[in-house]
């Protein structure tokens, strides 16, 4: 099974080894001189963030933040954060599930793909994930949650999936 080694491939700008290697002296020394707060803007995989974990300073010291509803959520989940906060509303959830990190992730996937579904490749993926659904939030796999028009074919599971009789 291929391993995802390269978050700059998900994460645009995500550092790599090299540029790791160049951030962390720079990082211990801050902590060395007495900086006792360390702030990532842009964080995308919070990949500073992890740095100045290693360096030495906590988790109450590390401040991050990102535009990116992932990010967000994300960054709320790691650090037991309530996500009322950020308000999340999706079209096909209740507020209650959207509390859920792991529903919430689903949501803004599901609802990125539904919009190109109209392509083969986003349909699949859009299949997949209605499949998938039961594992996240505990609802039926089989249950569309936008409301689509359901082709007699939408009966069957993914590609790939076989079913025990």
């Amino acid at each position: 099974m291929a391993k995802f080694q390269n978050p700059g491939a998900f994460f645009l700008g995500t550092l790599v080894a090299q540029e790791q290697k160049f951030l962390k002296p720079l990082i211990e020394n801050a902590r060395k001189q007495g900086y006792t707060r360390f702030v990532e803007p842009c964080a995308g995989a919070f990949a500073m963030s992890h740095i100045a974990a290693q360096c030495g300073y906590k988790p109450s010291e590390i401040e991050a933040s990102d535009v990116s509803m992932f990010t967000s959520i994300m960054g709320y989940a790691i650090t037991g954060q309530s996500l009322e906060e950020l308000e999340i509303r999706a079209d096909g959830f209740t507020n209650e599930e959207l509390l859920d990190p792991a529903v919430a992730l689903y949501a803004q996937l599901y609802l990125r793909t539904v919009k190109n579904a109209g392509k083969e490749y986003f349909y699949g993926i859009m299949r997949d994930l209605e499949y998938r659904k039961g594992g996240a939030s505990g609802g039926n796999p089989r249950t569309a949650r936008q409301g689509q028009a359901v082709l007699a074919w939408d009966e069957l599971p993914p590609a790939g999936y076989v079913e025990a009789p």
